[in-house]
């Protein structure tokens, strides 16, 4: 298990993105009694400011979700009703005829409007990857350091959560299904992973990621993980609060700013 302060190194260490309880989070950059002075300064050197182009970049892509909205008509319905459903029970314990029922709708007609099951998943998963990938996109080719990129994704992440919670829990549920009954609903992970790979490069090269004694793959999916933040700690703290608790841990870890 990996401890809060310094996650992305210790979990790359040990070879596992399943941290273990997380705290409620505390500002940054912070001094204690536990913690150097060297340390300390070190934090606040790498800690980039809420007003990074990438930052801004991710903001913009963030507020542009809230104005796309379903059109008012029977399949946008089932499709809301499918991802509560999804998100509910998981994809592999709904059937079609929960989803007519829950719609107050018949068998026949659901399947009219969407298809099968398999269409219904990609149709709602495929607009949640490329609303999470437009704002990666975004933050990526932004004139920003390699860590106030790093940043920005998280902020992407947590606002993906907050806003589509169904489509993270429908996609946790596929991944906890071995093998899986369906397609991936993740199609967007692969370049997500290498974007990754690349930027943590890029910030080792730089010498503002210390992290060079583990294998990029590994270091670039154990930073993915611990970028998705636990739903219900989410949605207890809020998502400033949430962003301020990834600074304190996955950027501490990756700069090396160790107490």
């Amino acid at each position: 298990m990996c401890s809060p302060i310094g996650s992305a190194r210790q979990c790359c260490r040990s070879a596992s993105t399943s941290c273990g309880t997380t705290p409620q989070p505390t500002g940054l950059p912070r001094y204690s009694a536990e913690s150097s002075w060297k340390a300390w300064l070190l934090a606040i050197r790498q800690t980039p400011n809420s007003e990074s182009a990438a930052f801004l970049a991710a903001d913009e892509v963030i507020k542009s979700w809230a104005e796309d909205t379903e059109p008012d008509d029977r399949a946008a319905h089932i499709r809301a009703v499918a991802r509560a459903e999804f998100g509910r029970r998981g994809y592999e314990g709904t059937t079609v005829r929960d989803i007519a029922a829950a719609a107050g709708m018949g068998h026949g007609n659901v399947f009219r409007l969407i298809g099968s099951k398999d269409e219904l998943l990609a149709s709602i998963m495929g607009g949640f990857g490329e609303k999470v990938e437009a704002g990666a996109r975004e933050v990526l080719r932004s004139n920003s350091s390699p860590i106030e990129k790093l940043d920005a994704l998280s902020w992407v992440n947590i606002n993906a959560l907050d806003r589509f919670g169904d489509e993270f829990r429908i996609q946790l549920a596929w991944m906890r299904q071995i093998p899986p009954d369906a397609p991936n609903p993740s199609i967007e992970f692969p370049t997500r992973l290498k974007q990754t790979k690349s930027l943590l490069s890029q910030g080792i090269r730089s010498g503002s990621i210390k992290i060079d004694d583990a294998p990029k793959e590994m270091l670039a999916r154990c930073v993915i993980g611990l970028q998705w933040m636990p739903e219900n700690i989410l949605r207890d703290i809020g998502t400033s609060a949430a962003r301020v608790h990834l600074r304190d841990t996955l950027l501490r870890g990756v700069t090396g700013a160790e107490t």
